[in-house]
């Protein structure tokens, strides 16, 4: 999305910003918050994909989104030592801003693996005193109706548990609960509970017509209202050139690649067929998945899956 802005009605100026949210939670670990968001601005108002802007449109841009001139001053000090930016001056003497690369931005950043898909925000909130939470809501968006642990999140960004919980609270990010029906019937219950799943409990099936052991899975996370998962775009290409930085061969699959893990909760056939495919191959351990899920029906406020064992 854009917008004309009336002190240069020659120039279209985005209202929404496009970016990779594992990056900008790389960047607000390292307390480089700053200089990630001015050269994430730069970015986007380079429309052409020039790798560079006239400076007096950064300025302009700015001041829409009302960044007072000491802040862009520092951002733009730290994002220059990161070599995020640099400033030329043309032989006209119009001064230019140089962007680097997603690649190179990310590895100085400390981001080892860019996201699958790209998340959209508003321009405006990425300079709101809750910005954080807005990134974090990009990040969940890029996982659209995807059950995820606590854990796991935590294990892929680096953000601790409690700081996830602030990030959604602040960002009104809604969470929607996963429940998991077995094929065992109530009978079971004791057992299960002593041996393998203390919280599990009895669930009518209408489909089995019988009480069977059902449990709750982890949650999935719908931050639509603040952000939204934008098209799949360079992330493969912007992986590989961040292992060449690093002096990593090339080949071969990066972490949290698509093809890299089994998908455990599977809402079209096509899916679990290939997770099932997975499990047959024998890569994977059977003490670490001994099984996965099938999307069974949505209720009004959760969602039920039902257990296919390998």
């Amino acid at each position: 999305m854009t917008k004309k802005l009336g002190s240069t009605p020659s120039s279209e100026f985005p209202i929404s910003l496009t970016f990779f949210p594992r990056i900008g939670i790389a960047a607000m670990r390292g307390n480089f918050g700053g200089a990630w968001r001015l050269w994430l601005i730069t970015k986007n108002l380079d429309n052409e994909g020039r790798g560079a802007i006239p400076s007096s449109a950064l300025l302009t841009y700015a001041d829409y989104l009302r960044l007072n001139s000491r802040t862009l001053h520092r951002w733009h000090n730290v994002a220059g030592d990161l070599g995020l930016i640099h400033n030329v001056t043309r032989k006209s003497g119009e001064r230019w801003v140089v962007i680097t690369s997603h690649e190179k931005a990310a590895f100085a950043l400390g981001c080892m693996h860019v996201d699958r898909r790209q998340a959209i925000i508003p321009a405006k909130a990425l300079v709101s005193t809750g910005w954080r939470a807005i990134v974090w809501a990009g990040f969940i968006a890029t996982l659209p109706g995807r059950p995820i642990s606590r854990n796991k999140l935590r294990e892929i960004t680096g953000v601790p548990k409690s700081t996830q919980r602030n990030y959604e609270k602040n960002a009104g990010v809604r969470r929607i609960p996963n429940y998991i029906l077995s094929d065992m019937t109530d009978d079971f219950l004791p057992g299960i509970r002593e041996f393998e799943r203390p919280h599990a409990f009895k669930y009518w099936d209408n489909e089995q017509k019988n009480w069977v052991v059902a449990w709750r899975g982890p949650d999935h996370r719908d931050a639509s209202n603040v952000a939204e998962c934008g098209v799949r775009g360079r992330s493969r290409k912007v992986n590989k050139k961040i292992k060449i930085l690093q002096g990593l061969s090339p080949v071969g699959r990066a972490p949290f690649a698509d093809n890299n893990y089994l998908r455990l909760f599977n809402k079209k056939d096509s899916e679990t067929k290939s997770s099932l495919r997975k499990l047959a191959n024998d890569d994977i351990p059977p003490w670490e998945v001994q099984e996965i899920y099938e999307h069974k029906h949505d209720g009004s406020n959760a969602q039920f899956w039902k257990v296919i064992e390998r």
